[in-house]
């Protein structure tokens, strides 16, 4: 295999790629071969830009309503329960839910006028050999002052150890830190906002918490974890050399988007992919 390709802006989904599977990272990232968006992913993407809408101007709901349904464009999940009337039928009953003054007071920066919601943050801290990158959804200053990072998740299920999950993700952990060098004050952790999609909608809910994250622990992953993974990422790249690791091949969503690439011969894989996926960069530094 030859990297065609720069090394890309590194950003959590890119460092947990690699840790997966560095031959995924490489396909991902390096050459930039995707899968279609799925429905889940895609209604993800339509529900962020609604919020992020909707904050961003104080709360126009027919603007964010819009810009939902733009940004849903013509596309088509048949039998999926994901659709646009779903997303705008929840965003109407989250508005409901979610409309008061303080709640889009609570946004940093909103009093004057450069609102911090969907915002590409990018720090490189002395203990990194390269920029890392966050796509944050939304800052805020909670009612004691302390500020947050909000992050927006739609999720189909939310058992017991969902927000738990959160208190040593390296995606928030990241947040936390690129949101804390960026203002220059500490900021105490994220708030999760979920929406459980559901089905048949009749148990769809709205869940929020705030996650306090320890700034020892934030400060260990930053000038620990990330600087030995952002080394590993860069003597593969320089040795162009992405294994395999065969332990990631089938997971708890099924098969790697990959399996079918991997298992046939080296000499068909670049015509395989040539034909089965679509070249799709992730940028995140990228504006909508």
């Amino acid at each position: 295999m030859t990297s065609r390709n720069p090394l890309p802006v590194l950003d959590n989904s890119a460092v947990s790629t690699f840790n997966q599977c560095p031959r995924k990272f490489y396909y991902n990232y390096v050459l930039h071969y995707q899968k279609p968006i799925s429905a889940p992913l895609h209604f993800g993407r339509v529900w962020h830009k609604m919020l992020d809408v909707w904050y961003s101007t104080g709360g126009d709901e027919t603007a964010a309503i819009v810009a939902g349904r733009t940004e849903w464009g013509d596309a088509d999940f048949p039998n999926d329960h994901r659709t646009f009337q779903r997303c705008w039928e929840a965003f109407t009953k989250y508005v409901k839910e979610y409309s008061s003054k303080a709640e889009h007071d609570a946004t940093f920066g909103l009093r004057e006028g450069s609102p911090l919601v969907e915002i590409a943050v990018v720090q490189q801290w002395p203990e990194i050999p390269l920029q890392y990158v966050g796509k944050i959804d939304r800052v805020i200053r909670a009612i004691d002052g302390y500020v947050y990072v909000n992050d927006h998740k739609t999720v189909s299920r939310m058992d017991a150890a969902f927000f738990r999950g959160f208190e040593m993700a390296s995606q928030m952990l990241g947040y936390t830190k690129l949101v804390s060098e960026f203002l220059g004050v500490r900021v105490m952790g994220v708030m999760v906002n979920a929406y459980n999609i559901t089905p048949t909608g009749k148990t769809d809910k709205f869940v929020r918490q705030y996650i306090d994250l320890p700034e020892e622990r934030v400060e260990t992953w930053a000038t620990k974890t990330l600087p030995d993974q952002m080394n590993a990422i860069l003597r593969a790249y320089e040795t162009d050399d992405w294994a395999m690791n065969h332990e990631a091949c089938n997971g708890k969503y099924g098969l790697c988007s990959y399996f079918d690439v991997c298992t046939m011969p080296e000499r068909r894989r670049a015509s395989f992919l040539d034909l089965n996926f679509e070249i799709r960069e992730w940028n995140p530094l990228a504006a909508d």
